[in-house]
């Protein structure tokens, strides 16, 4: 059965982040969220052998946001140490031939809501711990 991954890039991040005590580098670049992720991805390999992952990004903007204005509004900025991570952890992904998809204007929930309804594999599998997913 060829089964399809779809991880919510964000999420993922967040919790590796968040998840793993501070790690850095000898010049001091913090790289905790990219151990978090490479062994979560490594992890689903493992335990669900997909024949593709997919990793799942923001678009920027929304139409919620634009429905609501107030919408997220009360949500913290994304620490210094973490947004100096997103570049290299998507580079990783990269090396890894993993395919990362983001929809303008489109939050990762809808896209993934949307292939993971349209797509046709026999299994696909959410990685995200998304509750309103």
């Amino acid at each position: 059965m060829k089964t399809l991954v779809l991880l919510d890039f964000y999420n993922y991040l967040y919790r590796a982040f968040y998840g793993i005590r501070p790690l850095s580098t000898k010049t001091g670049q913090q790289v905790n969220a990219i151990y978090g992720m490479a062994t979560m991805t490594q992890a689903i390999m493992r335990d669900h052998s997909p024949y593709q992952i997919v990793v799942i990004e923001e678009g920027g903007g929304s139409w919620r946001k634009e429905e609501y204005s107030e919408y997220k509004v009360n949500r913290s900025s994304m620490p210094e140490e973490l947004r100096s991570q997103i570049n290299l952890v998507k580079e990783m992904f990269t090396l890894l031939n993993i395919p990362m998809i983001s929809v303008k204007g489109q939050e990762a929930d809808d896209v993934i809501a949307s292939i993971a309804t349209q797509c046709g594999y026999e299994r696909v599998l959410i990685a995200s711990s998304d509750k309103d997913l």
